[in-house]
This record gives C-alpha cells, sequence and structure tokens, in this order.
C-alpha cells in the first residue's frame, strides 16, 4: 500500500534498533569489549536490516553458527 516507500525506513529502524540492542546486550551480558560488541552490534544490524527472507535465512543461520549452535535443541 506505501509503493514500496516504508521498505527503506523500515530497513533503517531494523538496522538501528537491531544494531545497538545487540551491542548493549553483548556489553552488558556476554562482556565483550567495546570494539568486539560494537562489531556484532553491525553484524546483527545488518541481519536485521535485509530485506530479502532468503539472506536474511542465511544470514541468520551463519549467525547461529559462529554463536556455536550445531544442532537444534529439542
Amino acid at each position: 500500500m506505501t509503493a514500496g516507500v516504508a521498505t527503506p525506513i523500515i530497513v533503517l529502524i531494523g538496522f538501528i534498533v537491531g544494531g545497538i540492542g545487540t551491542t548493549i546486550l553483548q556489553k552488558a551480558i556476554a562482556g565483550d569489549r567495546l570494539w568486539k560488541a560494537i562489531l556484532k552490534g553491525l553484524f546483527a544490524g545488518i541481519a536485521v536490516a535485509v530485506p530479502w527472507p532468503l539472506m536474511g535465512s542465511l544470514l541468520g543461520g551463519w549467525i547461529l553458527l559462529a554463536a556455536g549452535m550445531r544442532k537444534p535443541s529439542h
């Protein structure tokens, strides 16, 4: 209904919220150094902002593998 006008806005909001949220959680809970938390926040922001389902799924799978999740839990 918005003729694609909302997509860039949603992408930007997703990038900002996903990136900042991840950075704060990585710093506060995981105890990462600031630069490492920012880097993870940047990757998370990109993963959230990607507007294509396939790319988001591939990137999300890579993030889960990088985080140590090798197989689904029951």
